[in-house]
């Protein structure tokens, strides 16, 4: 068995979902046999609240972890982590069932871990599913049904050159932890991107989503064809995605919800333009998380 932890917003969950079933996926392979794979959502039921678990209005293989399950691989409650620091036994047990994200990079050694296995961290580059890509797209495609104006949007995207444009304003901007971490893309990153944009897309036409969509229509201005999606709310985050995925070229934002929108765009022939500094922390080692192909400015 493999679980892995879930917290954070959309991108965030796919990113873990993406590495877990990957790393259920290699074994599976390396065994001939099947490994199950699971989710803990224990984070969204107890402590986390600024958001929510967002993964079943996709196509996921979901399967939800017991405590009981998840108590087996790694420390649950306070008893359980007191127990793993003063039992040399149990701990011992649970180095070899739980395996941390050291840090922001790519970290083969995952695949060296054999189940049963529990999976903490945030696991941001493709590198630890590239293999599985094709899987992945399949299960990451959105299963609920669009609303009736979110199918007018994605009429509008399918008829023209269309470039999606993410800001992320709302938790970089009011958190100031968050703020230190993250930082903001300013107006010359989104001018420089759509300067760099046009020189290969002929009439392009930006699609602006936007967390905060009334300082978008006021800041975000541009001489092209610019439409501002602000249909959506954190409940329905999942239609901007899909939204975003169906544009033909996408800006991201140094964030992983754009991240995802651009990564599930299907067009063989798109450009991504994303932020060559991703954190506003610059001890923080970025360098896996853009693939090679996007264009870094």
């Amino acid at each position: 068995m493999v679980i892995v932890h879930l917290v954070g917003g959309l991108g965030n969950q796919l990113f873990q979902y993406a590495c877990g079933r990957s790393v259920a996926l290699r074994w599976e392979k390396e065994r001939g046999r099947k490994v199950v794979f699971k989710l803990d959502l224990s984070a969204f039921q107890t402590h986390y609240t600024l958001h929510k678990y967002s993964l079943h209005h996709l196509c996921i293989k979901e399967n939800i972890a017991s405590q009981k399950e998840i108590a087996e691989l790694r420390p649950v409650g306070k008893l359980g982590h007191l127990r793993a620091l003063v039992d040399p036994w149990i701990k011992k047990r649970f180095e070899k069932t739980r395996f941390q994200e050291k840090g922001l990079t790519f970290d083969r050694s995952i695949f060296e871990k054999k189940p049963p296995l529990y999976l903490e961290g945030y696991w941001q580059t493709e590198k630890y599913f590239n293999e599985i890509a094709s899987v992945l797209r399949e299960e990451f495609k959105v299963k609920t049904e669009p609303s009736s104006r979110n199918r007018e949007w994605a009429d509008r995207i399918a008829g023209c050159e269309s470039v999606s444009l993410h800001v992320r304003r709302a938790d970089y901007v009011s958190n100031n932890q968050t703020q230190s971490l993250h930082g903001t893309c300013d107006m010359g990153y989104y001018r420089e991107a759509v300067a760099q944009m046009a020189k290969s897309v002929r009439n392009p036409h930006i699609f602006v989503f936007a967390d905060d969509p009334v300082w978008a229509a006021e800041h975000v201005r541009f001489d092209f064809p610019t439409f501002y999606v602000a249909d959506n709310n954190a409940e329905t985050n999942y239609e901007d995605f899909r939204l975003m995925s169906l544009c033909s070229h996408n800006i991201i934002a140094n964030s992983t919800f754009s991240w995802w929108g651009a990564w599930m765009n299907p067009n063989p022939k798109k450009r991504v333009v994303a932020p060559r500094q991703w954190f506003q922390d610059l001890s923080k080692d970025a360098s896996d998380l853009v693939p090679e192909n996007w264009v870094r400015i």
